[in-house]
């Protein structure tokens, strides 16, 4: 799909999907770019998404980097790639790797764009999960477990939900409504007790409960308040 049309299509779920509010200054920075046509290269992704310098900033908080750039992954993989690697080069170095031309790391970086706070704990828990992982097995790399399984399902389908209200935070989820993929988003995943608890946890000390209801002051309005949804995400 030529990049233009991704950009257009985008534009129109935005006028009929407020699950997508977040996005708003994201896609109006890509509908400049869109003029010329082209797919941008993974680099220049940051000054696609209307960031400053290029970059994405996280602020002073975060330990190991304080922005995120997008990169090439060819420039980057070497021998055997798996997810390990891709975390940490996320969580250790703030390089996103990005494959060019892919609407998927397109919503990706989009929602790095929205998101930036609650992509970087996200991933800081993955890193978490597979360095302790790595630890106690003979050959590091290769492990996944059950939360990590988790938190890379909330990154891909999650949607935060308060009372009527939802926010779709899930990069898969924004491919599929791009692409017009509507009977693949049948299982989007709610932020949930469950998955509050493992961001929560002493371990990682990163407060998501009280990060999300700040998003939902942001987008929503001091009224709000934490709750999970029920339901399925609608179909467009």
């Amino acid at each position: 799909m030529e990049f233009a049309e991704v950009v257009e299509r985008l534009s129109r779920l935005m006028r009929r999907c407020p699950e997508l509010g977040p996005y708003g200054t994201v896609v109006q920075s890509m509908g400049r770019w869109s003029l010329k046509s082209a797919w941008p290269e993974p680099k220049d992704y940051g000054h696609l998404l209307g960031c400053e310098n290029g970059s994405i900033v996280l602020g002073a908080s975060c330990a190991s980097t304080s922005t995120i750039r997008f990169v090439d992954q060819r420039h980057l993989a070497s021998g055997r790639w798996g997810a390990a690697h891709y975390v940490s080069s996320i969580a250790d170095h703030g390089l996103v790797p990005t494959r060019f031309g892919s609407v998927h790391d397109l919503t990706n970086a989009m929602t790095w764009a929205a998101f930036p706070r609650l992509k970087w704990q996200v991933f800081q828990c993955l890193s978490c999960e597979y360095k302790e992982f790595d630890a106690a097995q003979a050959v590091p790399g290769r492990g996944r477990t059950p939360a990590s399984d988790l938190f890379t399902q909330f990154d891909e389908a999650g949607v935060l939900g308060c009372g009527p209200s939802r926010l779709l935070f899930g990069h898969a989820l924004l491919e599929h409504l791009i692409l017009g993929r509507s009977n693949q988003i049948n299982a989007p995943m709610w932020l949930t007790e469950q998955i509050r608890g493992l961001f929560d946890s002493e371990a990682t000390g990163l407060g998501l409960t009280a990060l999300t209801c700040q998003l939902w002051e942001d987008h929503l309005g001091s009224g709000a308040s934490l709750a999970e949804a029920s339901g399925t995400f609608p179909v467009f």
